[in-house]
């Protein structure tokens, strides 16, 4: 029997590698064959949450070449390894559509909340399969990662029912706690290079023509960067250029004050100020903006699509 790779993108985060393995899960369950896997290691704060509900690490892959593989959290080709030689039989995300194109009829699920973890829980109801303790848990600390503790505009009622599902599901009596618990992990930058926290969560996008790159760090403070800013400005100006993007971006989101402080290199400044209705070069900080996927990215496509 054919195994199928349950894997999501490039630089994983937390929803990514869970999500591989309820999927993988939900897939044995089913009676197919399965194994997660990843892109790469988990962060510290998805390693964390591995290691409360004893679970390793999944194995990291380099090529999808001569493999049968299920996504999850992605659909766009610029987070993923050549898919020209893969099988690709399945999707669940909760991101825009991407360029994904398959030659056979495949297993398709989206919806537009706050976490891939959310979708996956109403693909176990619809199959009428129970989670384990671990997978349940493994998927609210997903939840609550990519929703901010539910602070985060792409949250949706769904996540938060769903989450109170899994609580119970998990075991896990103090949510907010628990989400705590992941925000001090996420946010730790101490001993960290400024490399590996811009590559942290990174992803890349083409938007009419031009290669744009974001990462995104969640802090507890902005006060945390504060002896690293002039080192992260560096590492972001040569890092657009080695990655040849017209503008790359880091992301610094302030969980505690809702906002986030835009640190960028850029051939066109001008569009990226008219993104965000402001001089990025005066002043970086803009209020409320918290998700990528819900602020960033279509501000930034609506001005290079012009």
């Amino acid at each position: 029997m054919t195994t199928t790779l349950v894997c999501g993108h490039l630089n994983p985060d937390t929803d990514s590698i869970t999500a591989a393995f309820t999927v993988a899960e939900l897939l044995y369950q089913r009676g197919i064959k399965a194994k997660p896997v990843a892109l790469g290691t988990p962060t510290p704060e998805t390693q964390f949450i591995l290691d409360k509900f004893g679970v390793s690490a999944p194995e990291v892959i380099e090529s999808f070449d001569d493999q049968e593989v299920f996504l999850v959290d992605t659909s766009d080709l610029t987070q993923l390894p050549d898919t020209s030689k893969a099988t690709i039989c399945g999707v669940i995300d909760h991101h825009k559509v991407g360029a994904l194109t398959t030659s056979n009829p495949i297993e398709y699920w989206a919806q537009p909340w706050g976490c891939t973890a959310t979708i996956v829980k109403h693909v176990y109801d619809f199959y009428n399969i129970k989670m384990t303790k671990i997978s349940a848990g493994l998927s609210l600390g997903a939840i609550l990662s990519d929703t901010l503790l539910f602070k985060s505009p792409t949250t949706t009622a769904v996540d938060e029912q769903v989450a109170e599902d899994l609580a119970r599901l998990s075991g896990i009596d103090d949510v907010y706690e628990f989400g705590m618990e992941i925000f001090r992990i996420k946010s730790s930058i101490e001993g960290i290079s400024a490399n590996d926290l811009l590559m942290r969560d990174y992803k890349e996008f083409e938007m009419n023509g031009k290669k744009i790159g974001c990462g995104q760090i969640e802090v507890m403070e902005l006060a945390m960067i504060d002896n690293v800013r002039a080192e992260l400005q560096e590492t972001v100006n040569q890092a657009q250029k080695e990655r040849k993007c017209d503008t790359l971006l880091l992301v610094v989101t302030d969980l505690m004050k809702e906002g986030s402080e835009l640190i960028l290199a850029s051939n066109t400044p001008d569009e990226i100020n008219t993104a965000f209705a402001q001089n990025l070069q005066a002043d970086p900080w803009v209020s409320g903006l918290m998700s990528r996927k819900k602020q960033i990215v279509p501000n930034l496509e609506k001005v290079f699509a012009k």
